[in-house]
């Protein structure tokens, strides 16, 4: 894991080739495309909703909230769904330690982002 940037280059020089050339379909060894990866999360995003919006509808609990903790590759990418962004566009988008986004569900399924907090960035220092 602590290995100088250029031993990284020599011994995996053809992996990291193919990383930047098709960054989204590019495979780790026993780990998935970033396009396995997005589906991924948009299975479980479509099945948490669907499960959420049904019991908020057969419990009719007016103010119903859902938490999910998760790391900053799940947020860029619900992000740029759920904003109809690329991607890509979504990497611009500082995510700190403990950061944390609010969206709004509607009954129609339309969302609209609330609020992005995030809290300072103690680890440039």
């Amino acid at each position: 894991l602590d290995q100088p940037r250029q031993t990284i280059w020599e011994t995996h020089q053809a992996q990291l080739q193919q990383l930047w050339q098709e960054p989204l379909a590019f495979v780790a060894p026993n780990g998935e495309s970033m396009l396995q990866f997005q589906k991924r999360i948009q299975v479980f995003w479509q099945k948490l909703i669907a499960q959420h919006h049904h019991k908020h509808n057969k419990q009719q609990i007016a103010n119903n909230h859902l938490l999910i903790i998760t790391h900053a590759g799940v947020m860029r990418l619900l992000i740029s769904e759920l904003l109809e962004i690329p991607h890509k566009k979504s990497l611009s988008i500082q995510l700190n330690h403990a950061c944390y986004l609010t969206w709004k569900l509607y009954d129609d399924h339309a969302i609209s982002l609330l609020e992005l907090f995030n809290p300072p960035n103690n680890s440039a220092k």
